[in-house]
């Protein structure tokens, strides 16, 4: 019974992907709805203030999301039954979800200054599959495998920074670390948080380290049936919020 109870505590991964949809979509109606509103008020100075504040907070509340999602795709890769499906659905979801998100933020169904994060997480899975094989196929030589290791990991930053995906290199170096420490929760903590402290010059980006305060009360539990609702989520949130932005803000 004691056995249970133990398990029973912390935060399942469905409460974590719940923790992590919410604060993105704090951050979306920030970065979308509240950021247009401000041009609005440019000349009421002390109301412009105050809306941006309000978007501010909004936006420091959304840093949480990412690297949650990171921690769960890591949890996921190691998790799928097949990797090929896994790879091939964030592929056909980053495409879909592409449209929408150039239309929430640039008003446009297809422009190429900026990828979702489907992107990013995409390349993270690739990167992964990538180190298992080389795992598996050098495990008795240690320096090639070192030295292949690094160079998938700054591939994977490079294809990153070079498609311009959500967090880019960052994005990667994080599921890179997740996934090094996947069996360490403190290592992991400390190491991300630093790699958003380092990379951002201590900025509000740095502030996405606080996301492990959560993910260490991780339990190791599925939790609730949502495979399919953030892929599905994600791009609807997106297409609601740019038809609000174009057409009520």
């Amino acid at each position: 019974m004691e056995n249970i109870e133990r398990q029973r505590k912390g935060l399942s991964g469905s409460t974590l992907k719940i923790i992590a949809i919410v604060t993105m979509l704090i951050d979306h109606i920030g970065a979308t709805i509240v950021e247009s509103a401000m041009y609005s008020l440019v000349g009421n100075q002390q109301a412009l203030m105050t809306v941006y504040y309000i978007m501010l907070s909004m936006r420091i509340i959304g840093r949480l999301a990412f690297p949650i999602f990171c921690f769960l795709l890591v949890e996921g890769f190691f998790h799928t039954k097949n990797v090929k499906k896994y790879t091939l659905r964030l592929f056909i979801f980053a495409l879909i979800s592409e449209f929408a998100f150039d239309f929430a933020f640039n008003q446009s169904f297809l422009e190429f200054s900026h990828q979702n994060v489907f992107f990013t997480l995409l390349i993270g899975v690739l990167m992964m599959w990538s180190m298992e094989y080389l795992k598996n196929r050098f495990k008795d030589k240690n320096r090639a495998f070192t030295a292949l290791f690094v160079i998938v990991a700054v591939v994977a930053s490079v294809l990153a920074d070079l498609i311009k995906c959500d967090y880019g290199s960052l994005g990667i170096i994080v599921i890179m670390m997740m996934y090094i420490f996947k069996n360490n929760k403190i290592l992991k903590a400390l190491t991300v948080f630093l790699v958003f402290a380092l990379r951002t010059n201590f900025s509000i980006q740095s502030l996405a380290g606080l996301a492990f305060i959560p993910i260490l009360f991780y339990n190791g539990k599925k939790g609730l049936s949502l495979k399919y609702f953030f892929y599905a989520f994600y791009p609807v949130h997106l297409l609601i919020l740019g038809l609000i932005t174009r057409y009520i803000v």
